[in-house]
């Protein structure tokens, strides 16, 4: 019988310089040498695990704390912000890096497959099987599992311990406003929910309905205690505006 192809790598280019790429030298600055570690092991972990890809999501987050020996919390941090910069990718709710793919492709390629055949290999339970345990794409052991993987496809994914929404909707609410603004809207909501023990049956519908603006105004609007020193017509216009709030 013959050995089955792996879906993972055992080790991947390292550049001796990596630390001074211009957004490597971001992480540093923004996380300090914390950050470049959890890089480094996230193209680490990126390499030893199947398709090369894992989930995003707080339990997998968790599973890599206990790895790396950090907080969950400053890897989803780390994680968001090298999104941020285009370092990783998030597709179909699972993060990837382009640049790793492109230096494990000759690994792959060399044990006569793709990348892209790894990629199409079924899938369960997060782990790529075997194609000769699979009949019509589907495994007759399997079958039950499979129905639960089908109902998945619109699985919700937290984007804080407390938020959770769609991919998609995720991705609407970057595409409208952007990455630092979102990310500042899921810590408003996040924080009030502590604070005034708000339950939400749609995070998505509530983010539209009113956090947006809640979030604008706590970003935006500068708190003015001393109206004396305003000037005459912004005070008077401050006051018409307490004014029809009130009514």
């Amino acid at each position: 019988m013959a050995r089955p192809i792996k879906n993972y790598c055992d080790y991947f280019p390292h550049d001796r310089d990596m630390r001074n790429h211009r957004k490597v030298k971001a992480i540093r600055t923004k996380y300090g040498i914390i950050g470049y570690a959890i890089w480094s092991m996230i193209l680490e972990y990126l390499t030893g695990i199947d398709g090369n890809v894992f989930e995003y999501s707080e339990v997998e987050f968790e599973l890599m704390a206990g790895d790396f020996g950090v907080s969950a919390t400053e890897i989803r941090d780390v994680i968001d912000y090298c999104i941020k910069l285009e370092m990783i990718f998030i597709n179909e709710g699972f993060i990837h890096s382009e640049s790793l793919d492109e230096r494990l492709k000759p690994v792959y390629e060399k044990r006569g497959k793709s990348k892209d055949n790894s990629k199409k290999q079924q899938r369960i339970n997060g782990k790529f099987v075997n194609n000769n345990t699979v009949t019509n794409g589907v495994s007759e052991a399997e079958m039950p599992q499979s129905k639960v993987n089908k109902s998945k496809v619109n699985k919700k994914i937290k984007y804080r311990d407390n938020i959770s929404l769609l991919e998609e909707e995720n991705e609407k609410l970057l595409q409208e406003y952007g990455f630092d603004f979102i990310a500042r809207v899921y810590d408003f909501l996040s924080s009030y929910k502590i604070e005034k023990g708000y339950k939400t049956k749609s995070d998505y519908l509530t983010i539209k309905r009113w956090v947006i603006d809640a979030a604008r105004k706590t970003i935006q609007a500068p708190v003015l205690k001393n109206e004396e020193i305003l000037p005459k017509g912004l005070a008077e216009a401050r006051k018409n505006y307490k004014t029809i709030s009130e009514q």
